[in-house]
């Protein structure tokens, strides 16, 4: 794999998506996390090496192939303070690439490519890297330490981490669907896009930030999408509901990433969809959408990580772990290590996923708590925080979920539903932007109600 420089392709051929800094978290280590201008401040110990992480994200399969061209990691540092020592990339479990470096300082702007080994920016003109649902992106960040006297480790301040895809240029078919499993017709899309401005994360439409799911008293799917969800205001793309299935009658619903649904029947199959029109909510389903994927699934609750992860709580509160290697395609292959205990005592009301392992529990009296699955990759059993942090009090609701970036909806009794955003998902403070909560929208009596 070559780092290529002055050879690179043209930018303007390339999609580009901005990964905010805000959307970093640290993986295990001590280390004071909070939100600073323009991106995350993480302050270390002495000595010590901190790895931070984020979800790779990759724009719509219509503008982009999932192929990385080019990487920008821009960040800034107290003087004498830590140093990006270097930059992984990770597929699952698989370590797709590991960059070495030593840097430090202000490089908000600055893009240096040379040496190697003093590099803020890369790139793969002539051997593109292949991403997918389960990417992440590693930093390890080393904060300096005195042997004599005491040294302040200083402050590592992530603003963002800027990403370049091969523009996608084929002519496509897509199946249209009006229920899961069904075939009505075909389309045509676009034979050709022209390049175009920087892609932003928040924009995405594969991503689908802010999409809601409920299934309907008579068992219809219907699509929301809450244009409000960065700030919580009550802002939605459409008037009412849009619907996108029907005979969703499930023993469970499963949310997943980058539109894929579980759903558990009645005799405990798991069966894999995808819904291909979530960005924005028209009746387009994965042509093998449907498809059986596993039996024998009969839970407390089963509930869905990054990466194809899948945890299941047994009646004995016993925590398992899976991962779904087939998640894209809804073929049938799981780790190897599938289905591997990772915990227990998990007897919660409700249970749901955030963000890169993090994970929150409601307790029968209703408090809210904090995990976070260091191992979820892999499915080992490490953990930041084994016996949960609490992190809210007063959660008497119908059912809880998360909208992603730290944002949890909460459907109340008198069918409310509350928007909120924990700003302490990174390392279990109880630090959120509204202290109550913001009301988006009433009357959410569903039989189900979820997003991903």
């Amino acid at each position: 794999m070559a780092l290529l420089g002055a050879s690179a392709p043209l930018r303007a051929q390339n999609v580009k998506v901005n990964i905010p800094g805000g959307a970093f978290n640290s993986r295990g280590g001590r280390v004071a996390v909070d939100d600073a201008a323009g991106g995350r401040r993480f302050r270390g110990e002495a000595f010590a090496l901190v790895t931070l992480q984020a979800k790779l994200q990759i724009p719509s399969a219509s503008l982009a192939e999932p192929r990385l061209q080019r990487l920008v990691i821009r960040f800034r540092t107290s003087a004498s303070g830590p140093s990006l020592r270097a930059v992984e990339l990770w597929n699952g479990s698989t370590k797709a690439f590991r960059l070495e470096t030593n840097i430090g300082g202000d490089f908000a702007t600055r893009e240096t490519a040379a040496p190697k080994g003093s590099a803020n920016t890369w790139d793969w003109a002539a051997v593109p890297v292949h991403v997918g649902a389960d990417s992440v992106l590693r930093l390890e960040v080393q904060y300096p330490g005195g042997f004599d006297s005491p040294v302040n480790p200083g402050d590592f301040v992530i603003l963002s981490a800027q990403t370049e895809f091969v523009r996608k240029r084929l002519t496509s078919t897509t199946a249209v669907l009006d229920s899961p499993t069904r075939v009505v017709g075909r389309e045509k899309v676009a034979t050709h896009i022209e390049a175009g401005p920087v892609v932003s994360a928040a924009t995405i439409p594969s991503e689908s930030k802010g999409v809601i799911y409920a299934v309907s008293a008579n068992k219809q799917l219907q699509w929301y999408r809450h244009t409000g969800r960065g700030d919580g205001t009550a802002t939605w793309a459409a008037p009412t509901a849009r619907t996108v299935g029907s005979g969703w009658a499930f023993r469970q619903i499963v949310p997943a990433d980058d539109g894929v649904i579980y759903a558990i029947t009645a005799n405990g199959d798991l069966l894999w969809y995808r819904h291909d029109g979530r960005a924005d909510g028209s009746v387009r389903w994965a042509a093998n959408t449907g498809k059986n994927v596993g039996s024998g699934w009969i839970f407390e609750h089963v509930f869905a990580g990054p990466g194809g992860v899948l945890y299941a709580i047994t009646s004995e509160g016993d925590l398992l772990w899976y991962r779904h290697d087939g998640r894209a395609d809804g073929s049938v292959r799981w780790a190897a290590n599938t289905g591997v205990k990772i915990g227990s005592g998990w007897t919660f009301e409700h249970v749901f996923a955030g963000d890169a392992g993090v994970i929150y529990a409601v307790t029968a009296q209703n408090e809210l708590l904090w995990y976070r699955h260091d191992g979820y990759a892999d499915g080992s059993a490490t953990w930041a925080a084994p016996n949960g942090k609490p992190v809210g009090t007063g959660w008497a609701v119908r059912q809880a979920f998360s909208g992603g970036d730290g944002v949890i909806y909460a459907v109340m009794e008198n069918g409310d539903l509350r928007w909120n955003r924990h700003d302490g998902r990174g390392d279990g403070t109880g630090r959120w932007a509204a202290p109550t909560g913001k009301t988006v929208g009433t009357g959410w009596i569903f039989d189900d109600v979820f997003a991903r």
